[in-house]
């Protein structure tokens, strides 16, 4: 009798699995009004999706503005990333024209205002990494 009940048991506790394993997930929908978005201080402007913005939207907005404030000649160069080799600060040639031309276009809009950082790779020590990524900032700074 009990060795009944406890296949019985089993068999619910199994078949209950089954069940639960089969069930659909619910499609959620989001709120994409406008409100939420515009309002929020710590919405998230990565995720394109909740906002309800496409790529094509994004940059629309701050394109238009830059075009009618600082003109067609003085163009933002599409280079915004300075890339160095491995445990160095040095800038190369290369480098070095991309920064002139961010030198010229700050130079034709004084109104800009950029911020400078540096980063290093998840190799080596915290304290090294951030004297590296220090040193790289200080290189391009100097450079601009």
């Amino acid at each position: 009798m009990l060795k009944n009940q406890r296949r019985l048991l089993i068999l619910a506790f199994v078949t209950g699995f089954a069940l639960i394993g089969c069930a659909q997930k619910p499609d959620l929908q989001e709120d994409t009004s406008s409100s939420d978005v515009v309002g929020s201080d710590t919405a998230d402007t990565t995720d394109t999706t909740r906002s309800g913005l496409s790529d094509q939207d994004i940059g629309s907005g701050v394109a238009s503005d830059m075009d009618s404030t600082t003109g067609a000649d003085s163009a933002m160069p599409s280079e915004n990333v300075v890339y160095f080799d491995f445990d160095s600060s040095n800038i190369g040639q290369e480098t070095r024209d991309i920064l002139s031309a961010h030198a010229a276009y700050l130079a034709a809009n004084p109104g800009i205002k950029i911020r400078v950082e540096g980063h290093a790779d998840e190799r080596g020590t915290r304290e090294y990494n951030m004297a590296l990524g220090e040193r790289r900032a200080n290189a391009v700074t100097e450079v601009l």
